[in-house]
């Protein structure tokens, strides 16, 4: 039975309708939603001495806006939706809290690039179908 989705959004068009896709199946069974946000982390130089700082990261206003934004656009009652903003490369950060949170399913969307592309790239839902012990459902 699946009891816990979790959807990976970035605000693309893919990611909207994957999330809308996945409110329509938790509202179908019932269930209970995550929507993920992964946040890539910068790439910070290490120094050879002591006395550098780090800062934190934390969402950017845009990340924070498609949260919200994704939070309210699906209607569903807040006992039924978690919004989570983790730091992360995507493909990673989508397998990571799965297995954390044991989601019943995994749905994503896909990208539209050329199989050119994807062969140089590489792309977020192949890594995920390929990395995943999770049953995945990638939204066109």
């Amino acid at each position: 039975m699946i009891g816990l989705v979790m959807v990976g959004v970035d605000g693309s068009d893919p990611s909207r309708r994957a999330a809308e896709f996945a409110r329509d199946l938790v509202n179908q069974l019932g269930a209970r939603l995550i929507v993920l946000i992964a946040v890539e982390p910068p790439e910070v130089a290490s120094f050879p001495f002591d006395g550098y700082s780090v800062r934190p990261v934390h969402p950017s206003p845009e990340q924070l806006a498609v949260a919200n934004e994704i939070a309210h656009g699906l209607g569903l009652p807040a006992d039924r939706l978690e919004i989570r903003i983790e730091l992360g490369s995507p493909a990673e950060t989508l397998r990571r809290i799965a297995d954390e949170v044991q989601a019943d399913l995994l749905v994503i969307g896909a990208r539209g690039i050329g199989r050119a592309e994807a062969l140089l790239l590489g792309s977020v839902s192949e890594r995920v179908l390929r990395d995943n012990r999770r049953p995945v459902t990638v939204v066109h």
